[in-house]
C-alpha cells in the first residue's frame, strides 16, 4: 500500500516538475565533455551488465593524483554514467582524476546486487590505482541520491579499504520508507530487505573517513531527516541543508569553483581541513 506521506517525502521527481529539463541539460553537457576532455570510456570493472566506468585523467599528471569517484543517482532504476561526464570538467583542471561508475538498474537487478556491484567497482579502482595514476590514499566518493546510498554502503563493507572521504548529496540511507512508495514497483523491496540495505540501520563504520552529507534546502523533510540522521549517527564532519537547492540543482555547485560545496569538496579531495 502506498503511503501518501512517504510519497510526498521521497518522490523527488514529483517535487521537481521540470526534472526532465535537468536530465536533458546533463546529457548535452556530458556529450560536450566527452568530446573535449581526455577520457577512457567504458572501462570494464565487472563481467555483469553495466559493470564499467569512465575515466577522465587530470590535466596535470606529474605525480599520483587524487581521485574523485562519482556514483550517480536515479533511484537505483534510472540514469547512466554517460549522463554525468560533465562532472569531470572543472575537476580535471584542478589536478584531480575523475571516475564515473556505472551499475545495473532495478528492476532487472535488485538493490542488493547493485550494492555488491558498486563495491566491486570501487575495489577495482583501488586495485588499479597505480596503473591509473591515482593516489589511493586520496580517493573521495561523491554520491548523489541513490549514489549517496551506494557510497555509504562502500564504507560499511568490512572487506573494503575506506576512501579518504565521502560527500553524500540528497541520499536515502534508511530504505524502509520506500516500501510504501510508488517507486517500489521497480525496487521490489520488502521490510527486512530494506532494513538490511540501510546504512543508517547498520552499525556505524569504525574506519577513518571524512564525511560530509547534504541535501537541498528546497527538498522535503524526508530528505532532510535522512541527511541529518546519518550524519549524526556516523559523527560526520559537516552536514545540513544547502539553501535554495532542490534534489537536482544540488549538483550545480560542483561545477562552480566559487561555491561553498565546490570548495568543501576540494578540501576533502586535498585532505585539508
Amino acid at each position: 500500500m502506498i503511503s501518501e506521506e512517504f510519497e510526498q517525502h521521497y518522490n523527488a521527481r514529483l517535487a521537481v516538475p521540470d526534472h526532465a529539463t535537468w536530465f536533458d541539460a546533463w546529457k548535452t553537457e556530458s556529450a560536450a565533455a566527452r568530446q573535449t576532455l581526455a577520457c577512457q570510456l567504458d572501462i570494464a570493472y565487472d563481467s555483469e551488465e553495466k559493470g564499467n566506468l569512465d575515466f577522465f585523467p587530470a590535466t596535470e599528471k606529474t605525480s599520483a593524483r587524487p581521485g574523485l569517484i562519482f556514483i550517480h543517482g536515479g533511484y537505483w532504476k534510472a540514469m547512466d554514467k554517460s549522463d554525468y561526464s560533465w562532472i569531470a570538467r572543472p575537476w580535471v583542471q584542478q589536478g584531480v582524476h575523475v571516475l564515473v561508475i556505472n551499475y545495473m538498474l532495478c528492476p532487472k537487478a535488485t538493490i542488493g546486487e547493485i550494492v555488491n556491484q558498486t563495491r566491486r567497482g570501487y575495489r577495482w579502482i583501488v586495485d588499479h590505482s597505480a596503473t591509473l595514476g591515482l593516489d589511493s590514499s586520496r580517493l573521495t566518493l561523491v554520491g548523489h541520491s541513490a549514489g549517496a546510498h551506494l557510497a555509504a554502503t562502500i564504507l560499511t563493507d568490512p572487506e573494503l579499504p575506506a576512501p579518504s572521504a565521502i560527500l553524500g548529496l540528497s541520499g536515502i540511507y534508511d530504505l524502509t520508507p520506500l516500501v510504501q512508495t510508488s517507486m517500489n514497483q521497480e525496487l521490489h523491496l520488502d521490510e527486512p530487505t530494506a532494513r538490511a540495505l540501510s546504512p543508517l540501520l547498520s552499525d556505524p563504520p569504525q574506519k577513518k573517513c571524512r564525511l560530509h552529507f547534504y541535501d537541498g534546502g528546497l527538498e522535503s523533510i524526508g530528505f532532510h531527516h535522512q541527511t541529518n540522521a546519518l550524519a549524526q549517527a556516523w559523527n560526520a564532519e559537516a552536514y545540513g541543508q544547502l539553501p535554495g537547492l532542490h534534489h537536482f540543482s544540488i549538483l550545480d555547485p560542483l561545477k562552480d569553483e566559487k561555491s561553498m560545496l565546490f570548495q568543501q569538496c576540494k578540501r576533502l579531495i586535498e585532505n585539508v581541513a
